[in-house]
């Protein structure tokens, strides 16, 4: 089961190698990510962001299959 903390680490720290995408196993963002590198770091902090303030429901929704709670 993927975890938003984790995600949003990921993506703050690794996020200019898509390494939350990796984890995520998001396949149509990976290609991109690395092939835009300049743009790479920008799209990881707002990544993050956007993984920091996702409900953990949206998030197990998106990420895991299924809605907590």
């Amino acid at each position: 089961m993927k975890n938003k903390t984790t995600a949003a680490v990921l993506a703050f720290l690794l996020g200019g190698f898509a390494a939350d995408q990796f984890y995520l196993n998001e396949r149509p963002k990976r290609l991109w990510w690395l092939l835009l590198p300049p743009v790479a770091g920008v799209l990881a902090l707002i990544a993050a962001i956007k993984y920091i303030t996702m409900s953990e429901a949206e998030f197990d929704r998106r990420y895991n299959g299924s809605a907590s709670g």
